[in-house]
């Protein structure tokens, strides 16, 4: 989940967009309500734990009318686009499914005419007191 959630991060933070990461199991409950028709989803279907509650996820989403876009080692029927990572150990694999959520973040924003290293309203330091 956390490499949804630091996704869903990358995505807001670059394109000043709504986004959320969920665990699947999570997700079938509040957010599942906000498919429509071209909504973008991503499953992540590297880890073993899980796997079932996402492809499940993922085909609820789609017959909603959901864009499925499956990052991961599994194949899933239901995903209109996939992007395959390199199969490693559980504990490693948020490490290697980061990369192409980052990418997405980095290319949407070039897309949108908008500067990924200069997010609207951030700063690169974060005061706390």
């Amino acid at each position: 989940m956390a490499t949804a959630k630091e996704g869903a991060l990358k995505l807001m933070e670059t394109n000043a967009i709504a986004a959320s990461g969920w665990s699947a199991a999570d997700a079938t409950h509040g957010p599942l309500g906000q498919v429509v028709r071209g909504t973008g989803v991503v499953a992540l279907t590297s880890g073993e734990a899980g796997r079932d509650s996402v492809i499940s996820f993922a085909d609820a989403a789609r017959r909603l009318g959901g864009v499925i876009a499956e990052v991961g080692g599994c194949v899933i029927d239901v995903a209109q686009v996939q992007v395959p990572t390199a199969m490693v150990a559980s504990e490693l694999s948020p490490l290697v499914d980061i990369f192409p959520l980052q990418r997405l973040a980095l290319e949407l924003a070039l897309r949108r005419g908008l500067d990924p290293d200069r997010p609207a309203g951030l700063a690169k330091v974060t005061k706390t007191t």
